[in-house]
């Protein structure tokens, strides 16, 4: 990838049933009824980042439970987890926004401040 450009791993940490709640299009209800086989989350497992890399990307590793971390990516390692039952879609793209400064992929907060506003909506 460096060829390339950077990479980053964005994990976006949702309980399986605030994504049900989310479902406009009903794909988990015709899922759990058997008639979208190979369904992420439901009759195909999904396999979540096992660590998160420490702030800095130091080479130390945190269980995800940790909600924002930086680095650079690896395999089964997400740079960035947000728990996105829990905030709002501006919150979430600030955050993405806000790591994509600190890593160096976009002008630094000096450079370019981005600023959070009081979006109310909940991504529900």
């Amino acid at each position: 990838m460096s060829a390339y450009g950077g990479f980053i791993e964005v994990y976006l940490n949702t309980a399986l049933e605030t994504c049900e709640i989310r479902d406009r299009k009903g794909l988990y209800k015709k899922a759990r009824l058997g008639v979208l086989p190979n369904f992420t989350g439901i009759s195909d497992p999904y396999e979540a980042p096992s660590t998160v890399k420490s702030q800095g990307g130091g080479g130390s590793s945190q269980p995800t439970s940790a909600l924002i971390s930086g680095g650079a990516s690896a395999s089964d390692e997400a740079d960035l987890v947000l728990d996105t039952s829990e905030m709002t879609v501006h919150d979430a793209a600030f955050k993405i926004l806000e790591h994509l400064q600190n890593a160096g992929y976009l002008p630094s907060k000096t450079d370019t401040p981005i600023e959070s506003s009081e979006a109310p909506a909940k991504l529900n």
